[in-house]
């Protein structure tokens, strides 16, 4: 196993590392290694950000999903500070909606009216949700609002 290990950190080794070491390691042999890993890092990153890059709108709504889970955890707790970062975010969420929707088309206003009206929700609630019954009562109008758009185009 040790045998093995020396091989393969021996590919990674750079040639003044490998002669330091009393190894040798080909310059040609570090640049292709080099090279494939390079490649494989910049692939694996690109299948990991492409689905947000290519459907921002999926991204939004992924970053909608997250901030739902983290209210619903925040339901238990009594802290007004978590209440307002939570309808803050909501509020943010709600305008990068809006701004995937410029106009133009009859849907493309619709979804821009939804997202304005969802950002403007929020906002308003961060002044009124103090308490774990405001925050309650905030966080279901808003999942009215999602369940509005939601019942209509998911």
């Amino acid at each position: 196993m040790t045998e093995w290990l020396d091989r393969v950190e021996g590919w990674q080794r750079s040639p003044v590392e490998a002669q330091a070491q009393g190894r040798s390691t080909s310059p040609a042999r570090h640049a292709v290694v080099t090279g494939i890993t390079v490649f494989c890092g910049l692939a694996s990153l690109t299948a990991l950000t492409e689905p947000l890059l290519a459907d921002p709108l999926k991204a939004t709504m992924a970053e909608m999903a997250r901030t739902t889970k983290e209210a619903k955890a925040a339901l238990s707790a009594n802290d007004p500070a978590t209440f307002d970062a939570i309808m803050k975010a909501y509020a943010g969420e709600g305008r990068a909606g809006m701004a995937l929707f410029p106009g133009g088309s009859a849907k493309g206003q619709d979804l821009r009216t939804r997202f304005s009206k969802f950002s403007a929700t929020a906002d308003a609630a961060r002044q009124s949700s103090t308490t774990p019954t405001r925050f309650r009562a905030a966080f279901g109008s808003l999942v009215g609002e999602c369940r509005s758009c939601h019942s209509v185009y998911k």
